[in-house]
């Protein structure tokens, strides 16, 4: 998540996002994109963490998003379909979510 493209209020909050990374441990470092997917709707989601209620507005991955969050803990987060001027959604936790590996390689 770009802290320049979304602001947090109260400003104090701290926020992470679970990030998933594929490695393997008997080969050379090599970067992957994956993302989280509801295996059911097949959106992409974002898992994030916050210390406190707070409201997010701005954009995340070029899509809006205006969010009250009105509790400390865990909440999912859905984009869009790609192409859509829709903003990212609060949603409830997914029955199954799967990581989708994007991109097989990024050379560094």
């Amino acid at each position: 998540m770009d802290s320049s493209s979304l602001a947090v209020n109260p400003g104090e909050t701290r926020v992470a996002r679970l990030a998933v990374i594929f490695a393997s441990l008997d080969q050379p470092p090599t970067d992957y994109w994956t993302e989280l997917r509801d295996k059911g709707s097949g959106r992409d989601l974002v898992l994030i963490y916050v210390d406190r209620a707070c409201s997010l507005r701005g954009t995340l991955a070029k899509r809006p998003v205006n969010l009250q969050l009105t509790r400390a803990g865990l909440h999912w987060l859905e984009y869009p379909e790609p192409g859509s001027d829709a903003s990212v959604m609060l949603v409830d936790a997914p029955q199954v979510v799967v990581a989708d590996l994007l991109e097989s390689y990024i050379s560094g």
